[in-house]
This record gives C-alpha cells, sequence and structure tokens, in this order.
C-alpha cells in the first residue's frame, strides 16, 4: 500500500532515483491519469509541465521535468455531462463499462511492457480502439 498521496509522490520518487543513480530522462517513466484526455485512450510524452496534474507538478518541483509520461484518459461522460469538480472525479468509482476497458487495457500494458521498458514508444499499440 502507498504511504503518500500522489500529490505528494514527488519526495519518495526522488530518493528512489537517488538510491538507485537513475537517470530519469532516460529511465523514469511516470503512468498517471489525466482529465483532459478521453477513457480510456492513451498518450505518451517524453518530458513537459505538469497540465494541472498535482502529482506530476510535485514530481517535476523535485526532479524537473525530463521524464517520460504514459498518460492514461479519464475524462468520461459523466464529467462532460455534470458539471463535477475533479478533485471528486478522479475519487470516484468506475462504472461496470469502465471497469471492462480497465481489463483491456491492462492486458495491452502487459502484452507491450517490454516496449514501453525499452522506450519503443512508436511500437505501442495500447490504445484498445486501435486492437
Amino acid at each position: 500500500k502507498p504511504m503518500k498521496y500522489m500529490n505528494l509522490s514527488g519526495p519518495p520518487i526522488k530518493k528512489i532515483v537517488n538510491f538507485y543513480d537513475i537517470n530519469i530522462e532516460n529511465n523514469l517513466i511516470v503512468i498517471h491519469d489525466d482529465l483532459d484526455i478521453c477513457f480510456p485512450k492513451i498518450r505518451i510524452k517524453s518530458s513537459g509541465g505538469h497540465g494541472g496534474h498535482n502529482g506530476i507538478r510535485n514530481i517535476i518541483d523535485y526532479l524537473g521535468k525530463n521524464f517520460h509520461r504514459i498518460k492514461i484518459g479519464i475524462k468520461n461522460k459523466s464529467i462532460l455531462e455534470k458539471n463535477i469538480l475533479p478533485t471528486n472525479f478522479v475519487l470516484d468509482k468506475f462504472d461496470k463499462n469502465e471497469i471492462k476497458d480497465i481489463e483491456i487495457i491492462k492486458r495491452n500494458f502487459a502484452d507491450n511492457f517490454s516496449l514501453i521498458i525499452e522506450k519503443k514508444f512508436s511500437l505501442l499499440k495500447i490504445n484498445y480502439k486501435d486492437i
């Protein structure tokens, strides 16, 4: 079980990076949710800003912005049609259809894990709509 909230993940990630002497530009990949991307789409980014994501902001504060991100879209109909605060939305449970989609995403990640580790992002086929 995590000992910190995602919004405070910068310090523990920095400890791991320092302990193992990890080159973040080449060897750190952070997987996170993204409210600006529709569920269940996935985007990969090599560096950049936090995009309003407080957990990524905290990591950037401690490590800088040059690390890879795999962004999993979580924007869905309920956030588009209702006026839900993002803080409430991201803590809500997935519905049954979303859980099915998550299972597909998990299988795709497992099938493509070696490509992710090797950073062969152009070869990935992880958006389940593409399968």
